[in-house]
């Protein structure tokens, strides 16, 4: 019998999504964070790609090969569709890990960036959109502090190391120095207003997570999944899980954002707050990791009446702002999610927009996300890992 794995599944903003390339010696956007999980989870615990020389995640990319725009070679590395059975995936030479690890790591890359890039349309649509709403998100008075309180937290911590930050360098309009703070709020800006903006991106980009997802349910090899995001992949995640047939939404057992703007979306975007499918996880699975200094991020926690430098604990046990409806008997009831403030900023290390930087901050995210993990994947914790939580 085949070894039953937890796959991680990580998603960044579609502009940070770096593929590997093993033979120029560039590192994939995801291998930072699992060499540093990989201080507290063993071989045991977390696998390494049993196609890579040198391990790392398994990355799974929409054009495959390179320049091909064929998808569906990309999606063939987490298994095929048999002809006999829709709903069976034949992952035949597909394994996700080297022996019998419990947890494998998938990171999924979308590739087609031919929409990706300076939109001044887009920007202005965007922005439009968000100063008809921007009174539900927070007032002018506050949105002017909380901007120039964010713009002196970026110049004051600028310099320093590359960070696992990184702008991906494929696209055509590919910055000088992709660990710059200038090249990552650019990036950030038009994350956000093509994904707001282009439904035809946005449709594209969801159906590539949601088949990648879906392959990965009806593996036969793997009893659950737990989605890791970050940043623009927040939202992107939330799109798609909440939209999952109960079939694959069963199968999640973890939701994990970091640096989410989902917040943001829900209020100046008029995003919507109902979590549809996502109402069938275990409810301690939604955590989300914040830096109250990170202009993109926000507690999730707190009701719609929280606003920007607001104490959330102020806001504790007066729900959350996002609702799961029964479908049998219409009652709607917030979503549990618990809330973990960070300092990225003392915490963190490289150059950059550090505030935003999680996955270089041992001690706040790395440490306890990989108590985390081992609980939902039913590991006994190694005493390195339940000292580092503790201290966290």
């Amino acid at each position: 019998m085949r070894t039953q794995h937890i796959c991680i599944v990580t998603l960044h903003g579609i502009g940070f999504q770096r593929a590997p390339d093993d033979r120029r010696g560039i590192t994939g956007y995801a291998d930072g964070l699992h060499a540093h999980l990989r201080q507290y989870l063993n071989a045991a615990t977390l696998g390494e790609d049993p196609q890579r020389p040198g391990g790392g995640p398994v990355y799974v990319q929409s054009d495959w090969p390179p320049d091909s725009r064929r998808t569906e070679e990309g999606l063939k590395r987490l298994g095929t569709w048999t002809s006999f059975h829709p709903r069976s995936i034949d992952a035949t030479g597909m394994d996700l890990v080297r022996g019998d690890a419990r947890l494998a790591h998938v990171a999924l890359v979308y590739s087609h960036l031919e929409d990706q890039g300076p939109n001044v349309g887009s920007l202005m649509e965007a922005t439009a959109k968000a100063a008809l709403s921007h009174a539900h998100y927070a007032s002018v008075f506050g949105i002017a502090r909380m901007l120039l309180g964010d713009a002196w937290t970026m110049v004051e911590h600028r310099g320093g190391a590359p960070s696992s930050l990184q702008v991906r360098s494929d696209q055509r309009h590919a910055p000088k120095d992709p660990f710059g703070l200038l090249a990552t709020l650019k990036q950030l800006e038009e994350d956000v207003t093509t994904y707001v903006c282009r439904n035809d991106l946005r449709e594209r980009v969801r159906g590539f997570v949601r088949e990648a997802l879906l392959r990965l349910a009806y593996r036969s090899d793997v009893d659950g999944i737990i989605i890791n995001s970050h940043s623009q992949g927040t939202v992107l995640a939330f799109d798609v899980l909440r939209e999952l047939p109960p079939v694959a939404a069963e199968k999640v057992r973890g939701f994990l954002t970091m640096g989410s703007p989902l917040r943001k979306y829900v209020d100046l975007f008029a995003w919507g707050n109902e979590i549809g499918s996502l109402a069938m996880a275990d409810p301690r699975t939604w955590m989300n990791f914040y830096d109250p200094e990170d202009p993109v991020a926000d507690p999730l926690s707190p009701p719609a009446s929280w606003h920007p430098r607001d104490d959330p604990v102020r806001f504790s046990g007066m729900g959350s702002m996002f609702a799961a409806t029964d479908p049998d008997t219409g009652v709607v009831a917030p979503v549990v999610i618990e809330d973990r403030a960070v300092d990225n900023v003392a915490k963190s290390e490289g150059e950059g927009l550090r505030a935003h930087n999680y996955w270089d901050n041992e001690q706040d995210v790395i440490a306890p996300l990989a108590a985390w993990l081992m609980d939902l994947a039913g590991v006994v914790a190694q005493p390195a890992v339940i000292g580092a939580a503790v201290v966290g």
